[in-house]
């Protein structure tokens, strides 16, 4: 078969082709599918078929398409069901991703007459005789299939191995040589000294003596084999098996008496006809609920998730398992009032953002039950939220439960008011390692997040300090707590927590649905309206707050006061000064303190030798002692503020503004030199002489001016590594957060431009060709901001090969395709072969290509 033609375009175009259409250009032009059935991810399902009827050569190929034959468990079997020794040397080969069940039919469907067969045989013998003589790892599937094969010497050879078959294998061995053997097999086999110790080791001796003695042992055989072979002697492999029909009512008696082993509850939840009434049972016998979640392929059934054990199951793991079931298997209902434990539940919570329906739809329906149910039966009862809080940690039940659990405690007098609250702690310092909300505290905190903000204004009273910081800095955000804020006084608790609002991450997790979420940080208006009130301790904080407007931030670092009233400055925060001198200190801490000019401090951020890489931090040192001091300190010791580490050109600035006679546009000038600094001028600048990663150079301080940056990349001024770095940050906006950037031509951009002004789609994309460029295309850019469908895409796209793998196909986008495939290909295998010849050339739109063809061959 000779390389495929045509390109990636193709094999989304097969999915459209009917089965008879596809045979008959299988046969026609072999070549040009070739590739698409030996390396497709997916291979569509009328050329799966079309394969299976052209035969040997193809099936083979297929089999070795190990990517598609990983993702498909239907395929393997129909494969396996074939015998065919072409498949049997791509599973022997690898034996990855093939299970011991698939590759036994395999074996037990083999055409012994075959000649093919005979190499394959010498390759399964050698893997039987490696894994028994300990040199290869893996588990034992080629054994357990090589008994049921029609080849007398491969069964013998699995037969003699010490200790690994079961009993049921064991009997199937037996079967298969009295069948495909003869008594002459039989007797070689129950001769060997190996063989004749597993016959006894099973109990299976007696019986293979009878089996020569006349037919009633053959009878006597199969009716063994059938038996060890049922549901109740089967085997974790064969429950696996969804092709074997299994008896749920014996199973589940059997169980009852006498519970399955973990490994076998595991497979039998995975099968798709495991009934309602089974995961119960099933679930709740397992020891280890996170490892039965892990394991689990398909969505969770919510009776599985209710009667699982509440001990060692992890928040990871439900994480995952919400993403795959929320909405599909399961519902927010179900989270509230059947999974367990509430802990693990509410911790899980924390990191949930489901994006799409119909998890959204479910998930905003468990954030609705949770706010109901704690405005219901806790409401402002401190009581009852001590109580709740004290058997957090413990409680196994479901968030409903331990709400009532909680109420009943607080009834019968056990949470008395005025008690210590249960796992008081001291409010945490600003600056050190980030604080991530796990176990109890992240739980509660999702209950603090579901009560009515009156009620949380209510338990601020009771609470300790650390949870009041995890409501106040890591909670979700409310506008009513800046009225808070300023009631609490200088200095006050709330206002400080409050200015501290997401600095520090919620939740740390890579799971694709619960990521490490971007951080909820404190709008802008709230950061201007707490800078108002000239509060050193409040100042503290908002100097980390990215959102915080520079001019705001630049008074708040130095200490200008906002208010009117004294002309002196505000001193900083001391707790801050003391935990950011006191060693070690993070450079994420320290950075951004670089321009408080407190004299103490800034000769700490010097000493520490991250102003010698950065001329922004530099310039910015400078502002700081000139603010908040005048410009004695820098008259006096030069050489302390201005260390010979620093820039050249930073010294030679500051020399020729201190020699000038009017201190104020001197200031002015300084003022402008770290403005241009920090700008995306100075970051690109930063970019092109630092190979150290964003995260970092971000808290030197730059302004993020995001049109600014994304022109900069367009020009080529930022490169694509940079970029990735800015797509992925908390900061960077939605309409250019996600997916990488991609770099357009002149001619793109305008086509963009012409989009954005209203000319029509057909127009532009006429006009402009899609050229793909590392797997993106400039129509990318136009369907992120909403420009264009991915139908506009396929109707009038060119040319047509990229325009079917340039953006994934919505369904409009796939009813398009399938009207054109219908209109000019269906029913005309000469018109598909030329089209596959056509497609990498072709430089117009599908519809054009399709056409052609068409026209071509009528």
């Amino acid at each position: 078969m000779a390389r495929r033609t045509g390109g990636p375009g193709i094999e989304r175009l097969l999915e459209f082709g009917g089965r008879d259409d596809l045979t008959e250009l299988l046969e026609r032009d072999a070549g040009t599918l070739a590739g698409v059935v030996r390396t497709a991810p997916e291979v569509p399902p009328a050329l799966v078929d079309a394969v299976f009827a052209a035969g040997d050569e193809w099936i083979g190929a297929l089999a070795r398409n190990s990517e598609a034959v990983a993702a498909s468990a239907a395929l393997r079997m129909r494969l396996a069901g074939t015998g065919h020794p072409l498949v049997a040397r791509a599973v022997f080969e690898s034996l990855w991703p093939w299970r011991a069940h698939e590759m036994r039919v395999l074996l037990a469907a083999a055409d012994p007459a075959d000649p093919a067969w005979k190499a394959r045989l010498g390759r399964i013998r050698k893997l039987i005789a490696e894994y028994t003589t300990g040199q290869r790892d893996g588990e034992p599937h080629t054994l357990r299939a090589a008994v049921a094969a029609p080849f007398p010497r491969l069964v013998r050879s699995a037969l003699s191995t010490d200790g690994i078959l079961g009993r049921a294998d064991v009997l199937r061995g037996l079967l298969a040589l009295h069948d495909h053997g003869g008594p002459a097999q039989l007797r070689a086999a129950l001769g060997d000294p190996a063989t004749d110790r597993e016959l006894r080791r099973h109990g299976c001796a007696d019986l293979a003596a009878r089996l020569l003695a006349g037919p009633d042992g053959a009878a006597e055989l199969r009716a063994a084999v059938a038996e060890a072979e049922g549901t109740p002697g089967g085997t974790a492999e064969d429950y696996l098996n969804p092709w074997r029909d299994l008896d749920w009512t014996a199973l589940l008696a059997a169980h009852a008496k006498r519970p399955l082993p973990p490994g076998m509850v595991e497979t039998l939840v995975e099968r798709a006809d495991c009934p309602d009434e089974a995961f119960a049972p099933l679930g709740a016998s397992h020891p280890e609920p996170d490892v039965l979640l892990a394991r689990l392929e398909r969505p969770a059934p919510p009776g599985l998730l209710g009667a699982l054990r509440a001990d060692g199951l992890r928040v990871d793991t439900l994480i995952a398992v919400v993403d795959r079931g929320l909405g599909r298997t399961f519902t927010g209902a179900d989270l509230l009032h059947r999974v367990r434990p509430a802990r693990v539940v509410l911790e899980t919570a924390q990191g949930l953002r489901a994006p799409e329906e119909p998890a959204r739809r479910e998930w905003q329906a468990f954030r609705a039950g949770l706010a109901e149910l704690v405005a219901e039966r806790l409401g402002s009862d401190a009581a009852a939220w001590r109580a709740l809080r004290a058997a957090l940690a413990e409680f196994p039940g479901s968030i409903g439960e331990l709400v009532e659990e909680a109420v009943a405690r607080a009834a019968g007098g056990e949470a008395a008011v005025g008690a210590p609250w249960p796992d008081a702690q001291e409010m945490p310092t600003l600056t050190g390692p980030w604080r991530v909300l796990k176990g109890e505290r992240a739980a509660f905190v999702e209950l603090l997040n579901a009560a009515a903000t009156p009620v949380q204004r209510q338990l601020l009273r009771h609470v300790d300090d650390q949870t009041a910081s995890d409501l106040l800095a890591l909670g979700e955000w409310r506008p009513e707590w800046l009225d808070w804020a300023r009631e609490s006084g200088p200095g006050g608790r709330e206002r400080v927590l409050v200015a501290r609002h997401q600095l520090e991450q919620q939740v740390v997790s890579r799971n694709r649905m619960a990521t490490s979420l971007p951080r909820r940080l404190l709008p802008a208006e709230a950061a201007a309206e707490l800078a108002a009130l000239d509060d050193p301790a409040v100042n503290a904080a908002l100097i980390y707050q990215p959102l915080l407007p520079r001019p705001l931030r630049d008074a708040v670092l130095t200490g200008r006061r906002l208010r009117p009233g004294p002309a002196d400055r505000l001193p900083l925060d001391a707790d801050l000064r003391a935990e950011l001198v006191d060693p070690p200190t993070s450079w994420t801490d320290l950075l951004p303190a670089f321009g408080t000019g407190d004299p103490e401090l800034t000769a700490h951020c010097i000493q520490s030798g991250w102003a010698d890489r950065s001329p922004a931090l530099q310039l910015r040192i400078v502002l700081g002692l000139w603010e908040r001091n005048g410009t004695a300190p820098l008259r006096e010791e030069p050489r302390r503020w201005l260390p010979g580490s620093f820039d050249e050109k930073v010294r030679a600035l500051v020399a020729e503004l201190l020699a000038e006679e009017d201190e104020s546009a001197a200031l002015d000038r300084l003022r402008a030199a770290v403005a241009d600094a920090e700008s995306t001028r100075g970051l690109l600048e930063r970019f092109r002489t630092s190979g150290s990663d964003f995260y970092l150079i971000q808290t030197e301080g730059f302004v993020l001016e995001w049109d600014e940056l994304y022109a900069a990349f367009q020009r080529g001024a930022l490169d694509p590594g940079r970029a990735g770095e800015l797509v992925g940050d908390d900061l960077c906006p939605e309409r250019l957060a996600g997916r990488p950037w991609v770099r357009l031509s002149r001619a793109q951009r305008t086509a963009v431009r012409d989009l954005a002004g209203g000319r029509p789609a057909a127009e532009v994309l006429a006009a402009t060709p899609l050229t793909v460029r590392g797997g993106q295309s400039w129509v990318e850019e136009a369907l992120r901001a909403g420009l264009l469908t991915p139908a506009d895409v396929v109707r009038h796209a060119r040319p047509a090969g990229a325009a079917l793998t340039a953006v994934p196909l919505d369904a409009p986008a796939r009813r398009e395709v399938a009207d054109l495939v219908r209109e000019h290909l269906a029913g005309r295998p000469d018109a598909w072969a030329l089209v596959t010849h056509l497609a990498a050339d072709f430089t117009g739109a599908l519809p054009e290509l399709l056409r052609t063809a068409a026209q071509a061959v009528e």
